[in-house]
Order: C-alpha cells, then structure tokens, then sequence
C-alpha cells in the first residue's frame, strides 16, 4: 500500500505551484523584452530593422507558446469546453432534476473518452448529493477502466469517488474492496502531480476509516485539509477565490467529514466545533443535511455520557 508522507506531498505541492508562479515571469519577461526591442527596432532602418522586429516577435510569441503547453499540463484531461461548461452550471445549481438532464445531455455530446468520463463523475456527485445512492453506484459502475492508464488523474478521481459513495452510507466492506480493487493503480500513480496525490489521499483516509484505523485517517484528512487551505489562500491573494455554492457546499462537507473522524476519535470538542461550522454549509442539500444532524446527534449523546461518566466518578470518589 502506497505511502504519503507530508514531505512527499510538499514536494508535489511546490512543483505545482513552482511551475506556474515560472510560466508567469517567463511570460511576463518575454512580454517586456519583446516590447524593448520593437521599440528599438522601430527607429531603425534596413535589414537591422527587420532583424530586430523578427527578435522581437520571437521573445513575444515563443513564451506565449510555453504558457499555453505549460498550462496545459496544469489543466488535467477531462476539461474540455463541454465540462467547462456543465460545471458553471453546477456552481449554482447541483441538486436539481434540471442538472441531472444537462449532465445526461453533455454525456451524450462529449466527443472523448475524458470529457464523457468527467461528465459521469460530476454526474455521480449529484446523485450522491441527492441521496440517490443505487443510481450512483450503477452509473460509476458503468464506466470504462481500460483507459485509466492513459488518464491517471481521471483514474484516481473514480477510485475516490466510488470509495466516497460507499463511505457515505457506511459500507466498509466495499470502501475496503473498492481500495484494493484500485490499489495497484493508486500506488502506481499517485506520485504523478499534485491532484493524483490528494486523490490517493483521499482514498487511503475512507480505507484506514473502513477498517476501523481512525486516528490514521484524521492524521491523513488534517494534513490534506492543510494543504487544500494553502491552494485555498493562494487564490485568495490572487484574487481567484471560488465562494459560489457549490464551493462553499463542497467546504461543508470537507468539515463534516472532518467532525465524524474527530467523533471516532473520542475528540468530541474539536467534532462538535467542526460540525458547527461545517452543518450550515450543507444546509441546501437534505441528504448531507441529514448526515450532519445525525452526527450532531451522536456528538450530544456522546457528550452527555462523558459528563455522567465523570460525575459518576467523582460521586464514587467522594464515597
């Protein structure tokens, strides 16, 4: 089984960010450059003119090149104009019947094997989010795998997303099959980039959590949610921050997934305040709604027989 330290993730996370923060000042260099030599160039004459010009074309387009191909590397396959577009629409709308018609639509428009593959996993997510869990299951199962191999982050997102189904409605048994279904495939690729790694990270978390391991899978959730949060606050400070619903519903449930693993770990504190935080989020949403209310429930109670155990231990004391 695959392991990811914090070291090795950092690693990941700094090549990615490294290499855009370098595309922009390549592209921004060749940008200024470009512009001094025409300058220059135009106050020339002859074949020294036209020499010049050429140059500076040359430092205006090749990093315009270099930052198309760059970021190309960046976007993952599977986010072609029509995925681009059905996710604008699920930013606010990811419940409805209306989503579910559009995504059934954009599936049968898809052109490729990764536009159509993303298209069935945003359309997982909304059954998922409507409690519709069998047509989940059937849909996920209906996907093509042979092609994984050459879509490793597509691969990896499956293998997340058929764990989390099954995590939902607490079927450990087939969270822990699904892993070692996929676990070849994990270790063989979650090393690749940034997004592989979070995804195998996201998978080892439901497995530790299905076998019972629960402070394993908080240490893996913690440090993942730290890393989320810097991608987070980068885009902050760049002035890119995604706040539409289905960003913030998607926090909300980072949170609540947070609360239950510190609720399995006896932390009840840090469950009930992350809960607080995480239920009002997901207040849209009557199946997660549900899942918090239920695990709120189980905090209460939790708490209320921790205080009985310690009076009870205190009358006992006195005695």
């Amino acid at each position: 089984m695959v392991e990811i330290t914090r070291e090795r993730m950092e690693l990941l996370y700094k090549a990615q960010k490294n290499s855009f923060s370098c595309t922009i000042v390549i592209c921004i260099i060749g940008t200024f450059i470009s512009t001094i030599l025409y300058v220059i160039g135009e106050d020339m004459q002859g074949s020294y003119r036209s020499v010049i010009l050429l140059i500076s074309f040359a430092f205006f387009i090749i990093p315009i090149i270099y930052t198309v191909i760059s970021f190309k590397k960046f976007i993952p396959p599977g986010n072609g104009k029509i995925v681009r577009a059905a996710f604008q629409n699920m930013r606010y709308d990811f419940l409805s019947d209306k989503t579910v018609n559009m995504l059934f639509e954009s599936i049968g428009k898809a052109a490729n094997y990764a536009d159509k593959t993303m298209l069935t996993l945003y359309l997982c997510d909304v059954y998922l989010f409507r409690g519709q869990i069998n047509e989940a299951i059937s849909l996920i199962n209906s996907i093509d795998r042979s092609m994984f191999v050459h879509y490793p982050t597509i691969g990896m997102t499956f293998y997340e997303e058929v764990m989390s189904i099954y995590s939902v409605i607490e079927d450990n048994n087939s969270v822990i099959a699904a892993f070692a279904d996929g676990e070849k495939f994990i270790d063989e690729c979650a090393f690749r980039n940034y997004l592989c790694c979070s995804k195998a990270v996201g998978g080892l978390i439901m497995y530790e959590e299905a076998r019972g391991n629960y402070r394993s899978a908080l240490q893996l959730l913690l440090m993942r949610n730290e890393f989320e949060n810097n991608i987070e606050r980068d885009n902050r400070n760049s002035g890119s921050v995604l706040n539409h619903p289905l960003a913030q519903f998607s926090r909300g449930i980072v949170f609540i997934n947070t609360a239950e693993l510190y609720y399995l770990c006896g932390d009840l504190w840090e469950a009930g305040q992350s809960l607080d935080i995480g239920g009002p989020m997901v207040a849209s949403c009557p199946f997660m709604l549900n899942r918090a209310n239920t695990l709120s429930a189980k905090i209460r109670q939790a708490k209320a027989e921790q205080y009985n155990n310690v009076n009870r231990s205190e009358t006992q004391g006195q005695q």
